[in-house]
């Protein structure tokens, strides 16, 4: 099985000063199932700690693990962090050029200070604060939130091209609303606070970072 790779993946480790929930042993466990497991790397997927300064201690211990650990930059990392070059020095990361996000079911690009933000669409759905009961009653019946959701008739997603040279190339797809149910027809905001369109597309781009 030479074709496989193993690796070690957790999230929201919450290490803070005093380290009350024992992170410390906690990530001991961690290096000692992945080492048992023959895993090639670890992995963090963000909130490792609340405090970049604070935590040195803790995030040399990762940086020591017995297999190479490697950092996703999370929401709490930047609670006590003036920039994101504090943040990327105490992880030993170089700076990043294009950021991936989900979450917030919009569809933008934007591109600053060198850097590209792709927010990525929503697959599946999106939530109404104001419920409806525009779906088929057999539908409404079988999925609760049904009423507050309206759902993407295709699983819209992109396709990402990156060269060695810095060139981006995002191809996009249109979807469309199930059932021809969209927020103007059921008389909801087609706008949410910022702004932003809630939409059922996935841009296209080309650009060099």
């Amino acid at each position: 099985m030479n074709d496989v790779i193993t690796f070690s993946v957790f999230a929201d480790l919450h290490w803070r000063e005093g380290d009350w929930s024992g992170c410390e042993a906690r990530l001991d466990a961690i290096f000692d199932r992945a080492l048992r497991s023959k895993a090639e790397f670890t992995i963090h997927c963000g909130d490792f700690c609340h405090d970049v300064v604070a935590a040195r201690g803790m995030i040399a211990k990762y940086a020591a693990a017995p297999l190479p650990a490697y950092h996703v930059m999370g929401n709490h990392e930047f609670e006590c962090s003036n920039s994101l070059e504090e943040v990327l020095r105490a992880f030993s990361l170089q700076r990043p050029v294009l950021w991936f996000n989900g979450h917030h079911h919009r569809n933008q690009l934007l591109v600053r200070d060198g850097m590209a933000f792709f927010d990525v669409n929503t697959t599946t759905s999106e939530w109404t604060n104001t419920p409806h009961h525009a779906y088929p009653p057999e539908l409404m019946a079988r999925c609760p939130t049904a009423c507050h959701s309206l759902l993407n008739a295709v699983p819209v997603h992109a396709i990402v091209r990156l060269s060695m040279d810095g060139d981006v190339e995002i191809e996009g797809m249109k979807g469309a609303h199930f059932m021809g149910i969209t927020p103007e027809s059921l008389g909801l905001d087609t706008t949410d606070g910022d702004g932003l369109a809630f939409g059922v597309n996935v841009l296209s781009a080309k650009f060099k970072i």
